[in-house]
């Protein structure tokens, strides 16, 4: 090989190999840690998502608004809300995903899918053709405030809108620390709550991030401690608007559902003269598994002290 053409043949491979790792690195970068595909601009980011978390669609809603949403993991029923975000998705077809119809989402032509981490190993069985036509993304439920973050900043990134998504990580830490300087400044009043239902990890998070002492804001399920609710005698009783399958499909909620929990409570016979059941302090209370957690701790506090105007601004 004369020299002139071994110049050109090197100086084109170094080209190549260039040209080569460029388009590993942006397939690198693309790739989100863990479970998806992230969008680096607008013209690249899905316009027609389907998400079947209600976790990550409260998030969703507020990252992108609801014109890019096609389809929900729920079913819409009048003037029923177990979520902030309902109100905003009532005009949107949705249905849990064991529920769904493969053939009616296909006739969405999504972009994307939120589905829970789950069902990573099979989705592809779940929804065969979906699986060949649109990008999936997997989500894991928060259990603390900074899953909830780094939720909020994955679904950011996933859907091209990681500023916004700063942005809605700020806001969320900007309004805890807020909450737990009146906490801390505030006289809290000795009344003392129990959160009855289900193990939620987020709770005990919620409690410590905001500085309330975890004696006056216990979490227990309420058939298996019945007797130790009724001998700690709680000033005020909250509990789930909703109830989940083991399959964590939503089971019961809305206002029947209250009404029956907050009945079974006041109508047990150890716990009738309880002082959350004689003052009827029993209160329905939402701890959502996103950046709406920090309503869930407004509500809270309303609930423990009304001595807090600050609150309601």
């Amino acid at each position: 090989m004369k020299p002139a053409n071994y110049s050109r043949f090197f100086s084109s491979s170094i080209l190549r190999c260039l040209l080569i790792g460029s388009s590993i690195a942006y397939l690198l970068l693309c790739i989100l840690p863990g479970y998806g595909v992230a969008f680096s601009d607008e013209q690249a980011s899905p316009k027609r998502i389907i998400v079947f978390p209600l976790y990550a669609e409260e998030i969703l809603v507020d990252l992108v608004g609801t014109d890019r949403i096609v389809y929900v993991g729920h079913q819409q029923i009048e003037d029923e809300s177990y979520s902030p975000i309902i109100k905003y998705v009532s005009h949107i077809p949705g249905a849990n995903w064991q529920n769904s119809d493969e053939c009616e989402l296909l006739q969405l032509d999504p972009d994307l899918i939120v589905l829970d981490k789950d069902l990573m190993s099979d989705y592809v069985e779940i929804f065969p053709a979906l699986s060949q036509r649109a990008e999936f993304l997997f989500v894991d439920e928060p259990e603390s405030i900074d899953e909830i973050k780094s939720l909020i900043m994955q679904i950011g990134d996933a859907v091209g809108e990681r500023e916004r998504a700063h942005e809605m990580v700020l806001i969320l830490e900007s309004a805890l620390e807020d909450i737990a300087r009146l906490v801390d400044n505030e006289h809290m009043s000795k009344r003392n709550a129990a959160y009855v239902g289900e193990y939620c990890p987020l709770w005990d998070d919620v409690i410590d991030a905001v500085g309330i002492a975890p004696l006056s804001c216990e979490h227990m399920c309420l058939f298996d401690n019945i007797e130790v609710l009724a001998d700690w005698n709680p000033d005020i009783i909250l509990f789930s608007p909703y109830a989940f399958d083991t399959d964590g499909s939503l089971l019961y909620f809305g206002q029947e559902y209250v009404r029956e929990v907050a009945s079974l409570i006041s109508n047990n016979p150890m716990l009738t003269t309880i002082s959350a059941v004689q003052d009827r302090n029993l209160y329905p209370l939402s701890i959502h598994s996103s950046h709406y957690v920090v309503n869930s701790i407004r509500d809270l506090l309303r609930y423990m002290d009304n001595s807090f105007p600050e609150l309601d601004q």
